[in-house]
């Protein structure tokens, strides 16, 4: 005899029901249970692990197939009459948490124990022996509700402690931010572009997850906005340490959701699927506008490698897009065209000599750039799974994922506590744009005018405005810092006079900061050439690496660290091509036959979801 692993619900919202389903198989040839020849009782349990302090202090309730409500000290029992040889018996039921105080991500442990009658006594019910034992943890997470003044999305799973939990509001506070939550685990996964949808009942009222009402229809409502409407340029972090955060994403829902506008930090050092940062093949194929075709052709001398051809095409065309445009990013896509030659000897001689055919055809598609997506390196061990949370990388990675609008308002407000990791974020933004235009040898020409237009993140930090004291003090540290890195990064002796405009123009627009307000020109340039004078004995190279974090960086994988990356047409992916499993409040059930549904649902081992 043995039991199964326990299917059912990790996660739940209050006052929602979590599935519960195990199997027993008899793996002898004799028939079990008391009315078999061999008379010994059989018995399936569901109950709480009283040891644990989180289960001892939930209020749980277990409820039968039927729906009969049993206390969190019974717990659920099924005793199995004639479980034939070979055969196969379970018991199901559900929990619930009833504490109205019960704290959100806090977990119960569950024992699935497997009972027979002793060989001496096998008919006595008081005398029975637990012969196997399967274990389950169910968290109390909460519905995703929509606020319009947070600032970031966390998406986090069954896996979430509630120390952990406790550590991202303490980290939120400190920084003066906001956050909403999207439980995966909960929600059967997550899908940026899945419309978002909400369950009324007159037990359970429809939660409004936009700021217009809700069709009050009784049943059913779909909101018709999605997760990226919610959070368009704002950034939502993925707690990478579940499999259902970041692998149940739908293809391409990076590329897609940073193209408008939305940022992503990834949290753990799990891979990342290649696709989510590939275009769809629509949009390849469609050129709507983000897009432009161009047609490879070649002369023919040879039957072989014009494929390889094709992709050094390619990989030129790229160069040259990042020679064109050093602050932006294109994915450049090449569909090799197989094409039968006319004739079979070569090489092909026409009139005025060799002909072209074609090879096939380069799409250059815009992409966002990799500065949309961050990425926390370092997995956080069990022992600290809390207190990683406020390390000074995480830290600094939360707020590089956040735009630099976002940044200026915090040094606005006057609301972060870390007054160094945002000056450090600042920073870094600040150095990944001087650093785009300093590294690559423009084309053509660009003049000062133009260039001043396409320093966007400096443009932004000097044009607003600083009302308190606190934050005008912060930004002359930060635009005094900056010029004197940008006059160490050019060379002692000789440098391109390009690099020497772009210092120019950067050090011209930092200077007319100074004509704002009450800013004392002596004591800038005292810490001007303070700041100089440190610089001076630092290497450049290290100098790029000090406003960066050893374990922040854009996502390694993927090809995001190179500039304007190669792909294949044919490893493009359509995301509607992926069936969502998404399926919000599909734990609350409108009536006890919605509820056997589910339940039969997951006897049979299928998912269910009970949005119509």
């Amino acid at each position: 005899m043995n039991l199964d692993t326990i299917e059912g619900s990790k996660s739940i919202s209050r006052n929602a029901e979590a599935l519960l389903s195990v199997k027993v198989n008899n793996i002898s040839s004799k028939a079990l249970g008391l009315q078999c020849r061999q008379q010994r009782l059989l018995k399936l349990n569901f109950k709480a692990d009283t040891n644990n302090d989180q289960t001892r202090s939930a209020d749980l309730t277990f409820y039968s197939r039927d729906g009969v409500p049993f206390s969190g000290n019974q717990g659920l029992t099924k005793s199995i009459d004639d479980l034939p040889p070979y055969g196969q018996g379970g018991l199901s039921g559900s929990i619930a948490f009833k504490d109205p105080a019960q704290p959100l991500y806090s977990k119960v442990t569950l024992f699935a124990e497997l009972e027979l009658g002793r060989l001496d006594c096998p008919t006595d019910h008081q005398l029975t022996e637990v012969v196997h034992r399967r274990v389950f943890e169910v968290q109390l997470a909460e519905g995703y509700q929509y606020d319009p003044d947070a600032d970031f999305l966390l998406v986090t799973n069954a896996d979430t402690s509630l120390p952990e939990w406790n550590q991202w509001k303490t980290l939120a506070n400190r920084l003066g931010l906001t956050f909403a939550t999207w439980n995966s685990s909960l929600n059967n996964g997550i899908s940026l572009f899945h419309e978002l949808q909400s369950r009324e009942t007159e037990e359970h009222p429809a939660v409004e997850t936009d700021t217009a009402p809700l069709p009050a229809t009784g049943v059913h409502a779909d909101t018709g906005v999605t997760l990226v409407d919610h959070f368009k340029d704002k950034t939502i972090v993925f707690l990478n340490n579940d499999d259902t955060c970041v692998k149940t994403l739908p293809p391409c829902d990076f590329f897609r959701s940073a193209s408008s506008g939305v940022r992503s930090y990834i949290v753990g050092p799990k891979p990342v699927r290649e696709d989510l940062f590939y275009p769809e093949k629509d949009l390849a194929e469609n050129l709507n506008g983000r897009a432009r075709k161009t047609l490879v052709r070649s002369y023919i001398h040879t039957t072989n490698g014009s494929k390889d051809r094709l992709i050094k095409a390619a990989e030129k065309q790229a160069k040259k897009l990042r020679r064109e445009w050093p602050d932006k990013r294109f994915t450049v896509v090449y569909n090799y065209e197989n094409l039968p030659l006319p004739r079979k000897t070569l090489p092909i001689v026409g009139k005025y000599g060799p002909k072209r055919y074609q090879m096939g055809t380069l799409i250059s598609v815009l992409s966002p750039t990799k500065n949309m997506f961050t990425n926390l390196s370092r997995r956080p061990c069990e022992s600290d799974r809390s207190d990683y949370t406020l390390d000074p990388g995480n830290v600094f990675g939360l707020l590089k994922s956040l735009s630099l609008q976002k940044k200026i308002q915090l040094v606005q407000n006057n609301s972060t506590a870390d007054r160094e990791a945002l000056k450090k974020a600042i920073l870094s933004d600040l150095v990944d744009e001087h650093k785009a235009f300093r590294q690559v040898k423009w084309a053509g020409s660009i003049g000062k005018s133009e260039l001043k237009k396409r320093l966007t993140c400096l443009q932004q930090v000097v044009d607003a405005s600083y009302p308190e004291t606190r934050s005008k003090e912060l930004i002359q540290e930060i635009l005094i810092e900056f010029r004197a890195f940008a006059a160490r990064m050019l060379r002692d002796k000789w440098y391109h006079p390009r690099h020497r405009q772009l210092a120019k123009v950067t050090h011209k627009i930092i200077d007319s900061f100074k004509q704002k307000g009450d800013i004392d020109p002596t004591h800038w340039l005292e810490n001007y050439q303070a700041k100089k004078q440190s610089f001076a004995g630092i290497h450049r190279r290290d100098l790029w690496r000090r406003y960066q974090d050893s374990d922040v960086f854009p996502v390694h994988q993927n090809g995001l660290n190179d500039p304007n990356p190669v792909i294949d047409f044919n490893e493009l992916q359509n995301p509607y091509d992926t069936v969502s499993r998404v399926a919000e409040n599909s734990h609350f059930f409108r009536d006890q036959g919605e509820r056997l549904r589910a339940l039969e649902a997951l006897e049979n081992g299928n998912s269910y979801d009970n949005n119509p």
